[in-house]
This record gives structure tokens, sequence and C-alpha cells, in this order.
């Protein structure tokens, strides 16, 4: 069974929480097998994206750049060295709680 999260607040677009909850109740109705969970505005607990800045900062703890361009390089490659290894992507989805997506 695929599950997709939908997030109840504001969009970019402008959408209201009504018009997404009658675009996840279509997509139900549409395909049988998706689950959609709800999750609260913020919780971080939840959010995989958290442990992906936490492996982040511990990389960055002993940076000292010289100056914004080598910040954001410093800050680019740390990204660089999660987003390739499958085995701490996997930990942070893991480690968030959410149901395995993984299996």
């Amino acid at each position: 069974m695929k599950k997709f999260a939908v997030e109840r607040r504001w969009t970019s677009a402008g959408a209201s929480p009504a018009r997404e909850l009658v675009r996840s109740q279509q997509l139900l109705r549409q395909h049988s097998r998706l689950h959609i969970e709800h999750f609260p505005s913020y919780a971080s607990e939840l959010n995989p994206d958290e442990g992906v800045w936490s492996l982040a900062k511990r990389a960055l703890a002993n940076s000292c750049p010289n100056n914004v361009e080598e910040l954001v390089e410093d800050v680019i490659r740390s990204i660089n060295a999660i987003r390739i290894s499958t085995q701490k992507l996997r930990g942070c989805i893991l480690q968030s709680g959410l149901p395995s997506l993984l299996r």
C-alpha cells in the first residue's frame, strides 16, 4: 500500500485547507490503494529532513569558513555527502518514526 502525507495548511498557491482536503479525497477515490496520512503543520520528530540537517550540522561543526562563499561550499559539500549515502538517508527516514516506506 502506498502512503502519501498531506499537510493541512495554506499552500503557496493560496488553496484553502478545505480545497486540499477535497483534492486528497478525490485522490483516494481514484486510487483505492492509496492511504493518506495527515500530520500537524509542524512535527519535527516526524520530519526526515530534521535528520538530514542534524547530520549536516555535525559535519559543519568544526568548519571555519573565511567568507560566505566558503560557508556555502561547506554546506553544499555536507548535503551532497548525505545525499549520496543511502545508509544515511535510510537512517533519517527510520529515525523519523514514519511508517517504513523502505521495505
